[in-house]
């Protein structure tokens, strides 16, 4: 029972160890908040640890950013949650959590796959809201 298959997950180069400070997924676009709310319901806590990608941050503002910007750390910073990661943290309860994430994850999947699409456009095209044309 993995998560692999409903997000992505960290690896470790072959031969590598971690000592798992933190254990961040990264999902897909627009899942991450519905997911944390799932959780939180199911009693599991979660965190975003950067969610102002660290070149809007004040402490940055100095350093050079590429003309298009840190596309990269703009999507990071609205996909990746970590969830709980620590050294008391037993089979049971890690099975808890794999459970409830693939089943958020799932649930999510499902009911963004049932939005009815408008001129090849979704709802997530729009503002919070605003309604789409016709």
């Amino acid at each position: 029972m993995r998560l692999g298959d409903v997000a992505t997950v960290p690896r470790l180069a072959p031969g590598s160890t971690s000592v798992w400070a933190q254990y961040t997924i990264r999902v897909a676009s627009g899942r991450r908040d519905g997911l944390a709310a799932a959780l939180k319901a199911c009693g599991i806590p979660t965190a975003v640890h950067y969610p102002i990608p660290l070149h809007r941050q004040e402490a940055y503002q100095r350093f050079p950013v590429a003309a298009d910007g840190a596309p990269v750390s703009e999507r990071l910073a609205e996909e990746v949650i970590s969830l709980p990661m620590h050294a008391y943290l037993d089979p049971a309860t890690q099975d808890r959590i794999i459970d409830a994430v693939r089943g958020a994850l799932n649930h999510l999947a499902a009911s963004i796959a049932a939005r009815p699409t408008i001129i090849g456009l979704d709802s997530r095209d729009f503002a919070a809201g605003q309604r789409p044309p016709g």
